[in-house]
């Protein structure tokens, strides 16, 4: 019995134990299938990843090929953009009296320049998508900055009968004396939104608009409408730096940090507009929104990247209903110089002109609570935008403007003036209710900065006539100056004429001698703006001397020892309005300073033959006695031989053999870093340091800093003009002393 109780267990114990073995045979099995699945996809996912990495490495050496391919390539174009550029400024010095060959020079300049700005846009595209992009800090002030910009393309538009204008608003950008930041890459964006609203307008207007003020904390600055502005009002000529927000809570939002401005720019035209559909791809690289117009499509993208760079984000606003054209707006973040604090800029300038910065003066100028009160405007002025700027600005002053039509009106318009002053003057004092005793009268004048307009408040103080002649109309424009000739003595009066680069000269020497005061040059911002300011002192000083030399001795006195404003006398003709290149040549005109080289010995070390011709050229037109190096190894040794000769002389003090070195950093054979170097070593055993001016085709920050690593003391990129060679050599040899 027992025994068959074991049996029966036993059997159900052996039916147990096979079925663990079998699941284990099995689990096993499945471990093992999985295990060597796992294995499998390990060495496949290894044998991916050294695919991967392979590929890898080949793509970095194509791209490493592609970029030295690249760099070699834009090298050896510029060098021959250069060449080409050389050519052309010399040809000009032989060609003054061929205005035909003239003609054919400026036009290959234009397309030399055009061609560096396709070859600069390429390179600036590739460092920035390769993040080498890296922006400069330096002082600079934001006012020459847009000022320059708006010249340059307002040649552009007078060529295609554009008007082009820099609208200043609130002024609170003129305030703003100088700032910190990359004022190299902020006119680059500038000049290509005005190029571009140029290039797409054929009617009509281009304007700049600008505004300063802080940026808002805890949100995100790169709106580039972070504060309202009013579309067209030129807003309060007085008040502070930044304008005040309006609004509940505006104390939490504004940044308190002093140094910090966000500036807001807009570049409005007229043109033929973009789609709304194609905004979001404008700003592409590559990407050309109307095909056929030129371009290589990389603009926009740039723009887009230097505007984030500085802190701030671009975009394209929505005009009012009917109104044609694009509004390009964009912001930017950059701290105000330590020169120019904003306490420093509400006190104004304490000395004279000539010992200040000018940009600073000119904030100063502008910050001043000025008021023209009793000051008259006779306006007559070519292009509704420019017209509206300057009368919006003076109205603000509390200069009274009268806008005239017509240039035949001019006369009858400044009659009208002094009539109705003096009708409005008679009415006021035959309705006084009691005559001033004269002591009364004493305390009047005395109290007051313009005892005339105190007596009689219609009578003006003084008569500011602007007259554009960049319109033509010489002849009709004449018989009225012959009429302002006879009627201006009544009243203290200044006259300013307004030109452009089409006014014939002969034209504007006539008008010249029939009595202006005043040429300035279109467009009128910034520091011609200053001038009108200027001009506007001026009068109300007029006005105080002759009240002073009509009430007697006693208030005489008085008003000499009031604080009168130092107005500076404006010249003949306003300078202020060339650009760098008109500058230029009247630097190279004067006489007695067409070779500012004179009797100094350069080495130049250049490979290119046609370069080394070029530059030799003209640094011995600039008065230099000049020496060429083939490579780095003769440059080289040319200075060692040179040292070696002074050194055998008796003299105790070895002098320099060169003044200057201009060292091209890519030869073959030994290039400029390494013959830099050896140089270096060779000058230590003598103890003197003779300045070397690096030349290369990139204006990277690599090639900077190699530079300096070599123990170069300044770095030029090509092209070489005479106006670089000439600041080059000075900078370097003023350091030296």
């Amino acid at each position: 019995m027992q025994g068959h109780m074991l049996q029966a267990l036993c059997i159900p114990v052996i039916v147990f134990a096979s079925a663990l073995v079998l699941v284990a045979a099995v689990l096993c099995a499945v471990a093992v299938r999985a295990l060597r699945r796992a294995a499998a996809r390990e060495m496949a996912l290894n044998v991916d990843l050294a695919r991967q990495k392979e590929a890898l490495r080949q793509a970095e050496r194509k791209s490493m090929n592609k970029s030295n391919a690249f760099a070699s390539a834009s090298h050896d174009i510029r060098s021959a953009l250069s060449a080409i550029a050389g050519l052309v400024d010399m040809s000009r010095q032989e060609a003054q009296s061929l205005p035909a060959i003239m003609e054919n020079l400026d036009q290959m300049g234009v397309c030399t320049n055009k061609l560096f700005d396709i070859l600069n846009s390429i390179l600036d595209t590739s460092k920035v998508e390769s993040g080498k992009m890296q922006l400069e800090e330096a002082e600079f002030s934001m006012a020459d900055v847009l000022q320059e910009s708006v010249d340059m393309a307002y040649v552009t538009g007078v060529r295609r009968g554009v008007e082009v204008v820099w609208d200043p608003c609130d002024f609170s950008v003129l305030r703003c004396a100088t700032v910190l930041g990359d004022s190299k890459r902020l006119k680059q964006i500038l000049d290509n939104l005005l190029g571009n609203a140029l290039k797409f307008t054929d009617e009509g207007h281009v304007v700049l608009r600008s505004w300063a003020t802080r940026p808002i904390i805890g949100s995100n600055v790169r709106a580039p409408s972070r504060f309202v502005h009013p579309r067209h009002g030129g807003g309060s000529f007085l008040g502070c730096l930044f304008r005040a927000r309006k609004g509940p809570g505006d104390q939490d939002h504004v940044q308190n940090d002093p140094n910090l401005v966000e500036f807001y720019f807009e570049v409005v035209d007229t043109g033929i507009g973009i789609p709304q559909e194609k905004r979001m791809s404008v700003f592409e690289n590559y990407v050309q929104v109307n095909n056929g117009q030129g371009g290589t499509g990389l603009g926009l993208g740039i723009v887009q990247s230097f505007v984030r760079l500085m802190g701030g984000e671009i975009s394209i606003k929505d005009k009012e209903p009917g109104e044609r054209g694009t509004c390009f707006a964009f912001n930017v973040l950059l701290k105000i110089s330590e020169v120019q604090q904003p306490q420093d800029i509400e006190e104004g300038p304490s000395v004279p002109l000539d010992t200040l910065n000018r940009s600073i003066y000119i904030a100063s100028a502008f910050q001043e609570a000025s008021n023209f009160k009793g000051v008259h405007c006779v306006l007559y002025v070519h292009g509704y935008e420019t017209r509206r700027i300057l009368k919006t600005w003076m109205e603000s002053i509390e200069v009274k403007v009268w806008l005239v039509p017509q240039a035949e009106f001019i006369g009858s318009t400044l009659e009208k003036v002094q009539s109705n002053s003096t009708a409005t003057a008679t009415a006021e004092c035959g309705s006084a209710d009691r005559c001033f005793s004269s002591k009364e009268m004493v305390n009047l004048l005395r109290n007051n900065s313009s005892p005339r307009r105190a007596i009689l408040g219609g009578i003006p103080s003084g008569i500011l006539v602007v007259i554009d002649v960049s319109g033509g109309e010489t002849e009709e424009i004449c018989q009225e100056m012959a009429k302002l000739a006879r009627i201006k003595h009544q009243a203290p009066c200044k006259v300013v004429l307004l030109e452009d680069i089409k006014t014939p000269s002969n034209d504007l020497r006539r008008l010249k001698d029939m009595g202006c005061d005043l040429v300035l040059r279109k467009p009128v911002h910034g520091s011609r703006q200053f001038t009108l300011l200027m001009t506007l002192r001026d009068l109300q000083v007029l006005d105080a001397q002759a009240q002073s030399s009509h009430v007697g001795p006693e208030i005489a006195g008085n008003r000499q020892q009031q604080d009168l404003p130092d107005v500076v006398v404006p010249c003949v003709e306003d300078t202020a309005a060339s650009t760098e290149a008109s500058c230029l040549a009247q630097e190279q005109q004067k006489p007695g300073d067409d070779k500012p080289l004179a009797g100094m010995r350069i080495l130049l070390a250049e490979d290119n033959l046609v370069l080394q011709s070029i530059q030799r050229k003209i640094m011995n037109q600039l008065g230099a006695f000049v020496t060429v190096a083939q490579n780095g190894a003769m440059a080289v040794n040319l200075l060692r031989e040179a040292l070696e000769q002074a050194n055998a002389s008796e003299e105790d003090i070895v002098s320099l053999p060169y003044h200057v070195i201009f060292m091209d950093c890519q030869m073959p054979g030994m290039d400029g870093y390494e013959a830099t170097k050896l140089i270096r070593e060779e000058e230590q055993r003598y103890g003197i340091h003779t300045p070397i001016i690096a030349l290369t085709a990139h204006d990277m920050e690599e090639d900077l800093q190699k530079a300096i690593d070599a123990g170069m003391d300044l770095h030029l990129a090509k092209p070489i003009s005479r106006k670089k060679i000439v600041d080059a050599v000075r900078s370097v040899c003023k350091c030296e002393n």
